[in-house]
């Protein structure tokens, strides 16, 4: 198993040889008295919508008449899972008569309250509203959208799950055009809907951003470029970072999601572009135009920032807000798993795992560090409270290495050998991906999930590289239940 991006990237060269209350409520506060004898709509087109029972004024009633309260008021649930509709409308008392309940208002969880009837001979409280089809609760798992047309609630899966309510995870193979040789993904938005990677078209390596809607487009080319390898991409999916190739060496570089020829390299030489931070603000680099080659981070901003001016170190991963780094340094014989906590101008290095070691992967506020130490590789997961703590791996496995870490670090996706992709939770340990997808109901007939590099920042969506669906080499996304 091969957990070095260094070889990972030789791999891609060699792939061509291969194959609320927004309504408003309208005055709720108080009810409307303008209609003799129906209650006021107060209706609001999202929120609590028209949360107050329609009230009439006291009408003229004589010993035969019957007094009807007025209608409940109507709110209109809009797009707001919280809404709900007017309360019952209140009658008044009839004399000798049999004076009925105001009508129920409708709303969109579960119908009007019913009328409220008052003191009377024979009173009857009104009929509740009708209860429409419910967004609240959201009937979609796993992040689904619910729509709802007051008849039936719809749900609009996120990709890599299926089914009535998004329950049933599957896998997507991207479609990459003719020619193609292989594919990996690398790295994922924070919302799994963008999915950026690598792939060989015709013997020339290219980068490629991906969505559900427009599929594979290719990040420009740049004059003069041979291969071009992306690692990287920002949490809203608009900015991924990586690296060049031309007759110079390698240049760190960014790619932007629409104005990619436009956007220039970062400018530092020879360089690596190894990562970008969530908010597309920091990209963690290293020189390699200096002896021994250094660690870096380049903020749009503030420039250049040397992390250690001495050590060949890489920084590897950022998190959110690119405060915090993950890596590894060398040692006497090896490396070692490292972390960084940037601040302005300075850098604090702290040795978090035994030697040989490397951190992979980093969660959102930078607490957790996961990666692979010892040899053969075992994964591992770091916090300040318990240092570096050994992950068990998937059965089955001999070796393997945490890559990618959900928002809050207590989901990781990592690879084995010889099982392949895998997740851990501090609930379920650490299972192999495919059997899991299998156990929910997906279908993955003829699939080898064989490497792991992305997941979202909730945990359930995942991608990297497998075989399938006639690929030899094929970049693929899941759901993940």
């Amino acid at each position: 198993m091969n957990f070095s991006r260094a070889l990972l990237l030789l791999g891609l060269q060699a792939l061509a040889a291969c194959e609320g209350l927004i309504g408003a409520n309208f005055d709720a506060a108080r009810p409307r008295t303008d209609a003799p004898r129906a209650g006021g709509a107060n209706e609001g087109p999202g929120g609590a919508g028209g949360a107050q029972a329609g009230q009439f004024e006291p009408p003229p009633c004589n010993e035969r008449a019957t007094c009807e309260g007025g209608a409940g008021g109507v709110g209109d649930g809009g797009t707001n899972s919280d809404a709900s509709g007017g309360g019952a409308g209140s009658n008044h008392a009839g004399i000798g008569a049999a004076p009925a309940g105001g009508q129920g208002g409708s709303r969109a969880d579960a119908g009007g309250d019913a009328g409220v009837e008052q003191a009377g001979d024979g009173n009857i409280g009104g009929a509740g509203g009708s209860a429409n089809a419910s967004c609240m609760p959201n009937p979609c798992l796993y992040g689904g959208r619910c729509t709802s047309d007051g008849l039936t609630a719809t749900c609009t899966c996120r990709t890599g799950f299926e089914g009535a309510h998004c329950e049933t995870p599957h896998i997507v193979a991207l479609e990459f055009p003719i020619g193609t040789s292989g594919s990996c993904a690398t790295a994922m938005s924070a919302d799994g809907s963008v999915i950026v990677g690598n792939y060989n078209h015709n013997g020339l390596d290219r980068v490629f951003r991906w969505t559900a809607t427009e599929g594979v487009q290719d990040l420009p080319l740049i004059d003069g470029t041979t291969l071009s390898i992306v690692w990287s991409v920002s949490g809203n999916g608009e900015i991924a970072a990586g690296s060049i190739v031309s007759g110079n060496g390698f240049d760190a570089a960014v790619w932007g999601a629409t104005d990619a020829p436009k956007l220039p390299l970062i400018g530092l030489g020879n360089s690596y572009g190894n990562a970008i931070s969530g908010d597309g603000r920091v990209v963690a680099c290293t020189l390699l135009s200096n002896t021994p080659p250094l660690p870096c981070v380049y903020d749009m901003e503030a420039g250049l920032h040397i992390l250690d001016p001495v050590t060949e170190c890489g920084v590897q991963f950022l998190n959110r807000d690119g405060s915090v780094a993950a890596g590894h340094c060398p040692r006497a014989t090896s490396r070692v798993a490292t972390r960084w906590t940037i601040g302005d101008g300075s850098a604090d290095m702290q040795v978090i795992a035994p030697e040989p070691s490397a951190g992979w992967a980093i969660n959102a506020d930078g607490s957790v560090v996961a990666g692979w130490f010892e040899s053969p590789e075992r994964p591992f997961r770091w916090t300040a409270e318990t240092g570096a703590v050994e992950l068990p791996l998937p059965e089955g496995a001999t070796q393997g290495s945490i890559n990618a870490s959900s928002a809050d670090g207590n989901v990781l996706l990592g690879e084995s050998t010889p099982t392949g992709a895998f997740i851990w939770t501090p609930a379920t340990g650490s299972i192999e991906l495919a059997r899991l997808l299998e156990t929910a109901g997906a279908d993955l007939t003829g699939w080898s999930l064989f490497a792991s590099w992305a997941l979202s920042a909730d945990g359930h969506i995942a991608s990297g590289c497998g075989q399938g669906r006639g690929w030899a080499h094929i970049a693929w996304v899941a759901g993940v239940p």
